[in-house]
């Protein structure tokens, strides 16, 4: 009896596991077939007025991102804004965290390579030492 139980719950799973996997691939599939269309804006650059008025600002491909205020390690404040018209890179991460740690050097090869403002955030309430951030 208990074997007949064992069996079905690891079908059940495998089952679960194989829907789970289709069904991911077939939003992925959908994402990438996507066509972006000719109201997508780019940020403005250099010399061009500003209008916010016709701005989007959200979380999807084409808008601005939402602005946010954030303290540096010397205590200064920071936001999103005061980088409007420069290609930003925002990242999240941690001294403790290997994937981090492992993409810091193609991060310092991108910074140095291309035109583009590295903002690294990271939790210092989660660290053990400020002096390692």
């Amino acid at each position: 009896m208990k074997k007949g139980i064992l069996i079905v719950i690891v079908i059940g799973a495998l089952g679960w596991a194989i829907f789970d996997f289709v069904m991911s691939s077939d939003d992925s599939a959908e994402e990438n077939n996507t066509v972006l269309d000719d109201s997508v804006q780019s940020p403005p650059t250099e010399g061009a007025e500003e209008s916010d008025e016709s701005d989007e600002f959200g979380l999807e491909e084409g808008e601005i991102a939402p602005d946010f205020e954030l303290k540096t390690l010397d205590g200064e404040t920071m936001r999103l804004s005061d980088y409007r018209g420069e290609r930003v890179m925002l990242n999240f991460w941690a001294t403790w965290c290997p994937p981090c740690r492992a993409e810091m050097p193609d991060m310092q090869k991108l910074y140095d390579e291309e035109d583009v403002v590295i903002l690294a955030v990271n939790m210092t309430e989660t660290e053990n030492n400020l002096e390692e951030v």
